[in-house]
């Protein structure tokens, strides 16, 4: 969408600035996108990561970019806060991130709920979409790490990262769509 760029970071000045504003106008912009996606702080949060994230790699230069398991790995973090309801929780989600075990008492419940219905051919399309994408990836050097497996070794691991978020993932306590507090 085009529209934070032309109603709130053009109006602001845009890039035709000093730096010092331009990156004023960026974080800005950054910040507003997180409270149209809700009223809390932790959406403020997230917006605020992201335009910090986004002057930091404009800093930095093409010739410095982050490898892509380590940009993955940041803006998974950065997303924490759009997950959480508030800073509580934030930080309760966050102290689970270095826990293997979390989320794992309910592991054999799951487990049946995951086999059973429609869930089975969720699982199969996933699976296919990452067997899909194994054939498009970029050739960075984890690509080429993953990409020397054997193919029956890749597959086993994209089952169990299928299964562990399948798993681990809270989605019996989803929260209803987001925008509806506005």
């Amino acid at each position: 969408s085009t529209w934070f760029r032309d109603y709130v970071y053009i109006p602001l000045g845009g890039s035709r600035v000093p730096p010092a504003r331009w990156k004023a106008n960026t974080l800005i912009t950054f910040v507003v996108s997180g409270l149209w996606h809700g009223a809390a702080f932790t959406f403020i949060l997230w917006g605020f990561l992201h335009g910090f994230a986004l002057l930091a790699e404009r800093r930095s230069g093409r010739e410095a970019r982050l490898p892509s398991w380590l940009l993955f790995l940041l803006v998974s973090l950065f997303w924490l806060p759009f997950r959480a309801e508030d800073l509580g929780q934030l930080g309760a989600l966050a102290g689970q991130l270095g826990n293997p075990l979390a989320g794992w008492e309910t592991c054999g419940h799951l487990l049946l709920e995951l086999l059973s219905g429609t869930k089975v051919i969720w699982f199969g399309l996933v699976f296919a979409g990452f067997l899909w994408m194994e054939g498009r990836i970029d050739r960075s050097d984890f690509d080429r790490l993953i990409a020397s497996w054997q193919k029956p070794l890749r597959r086993a691991v994209y089952y169990l990262l299928i299964l562990c978020i399948l798993l681990l993932g809270n989605f019996a306590n989803a929260p209803q769509f987001i925008y509806f507090q506005f």
